[in-house]
């Protein structure tokens, strides 16, 4: 019930993006730039003693060692 709502509200503003578009081509590439993903850097890793790795081995020995339980 509830998906059905959100799939017709999403049909009715592709619809009125397709249609505007000659018109208000704002919108539209508001639309596109709001579907982008955006990548944020991930902060750095911290070994057992609470230091910040920087090196590359060091950075898989510490992928490595997570305990994932």
């Amino acid at each position: 019930m509830f998906r059905d709502g959100v799939k017709k509200a999403n049909n009715h503003l592709m619809l009125n993006l397709v249609r505007d578009v000659k018109d208000k081509k704002k919108s539209f590439y508001r639309y596109i730039s709001s579907k982008r993903k955006i990548r944020e850097n991930v902060g750095p890793l911290l070994n057992g003693a609470g230091d910040p790795v920087m090196r590359d081995m060091e950075r898989a020995m510490a992928h490595n060692a997570f305990d994932y339980q």
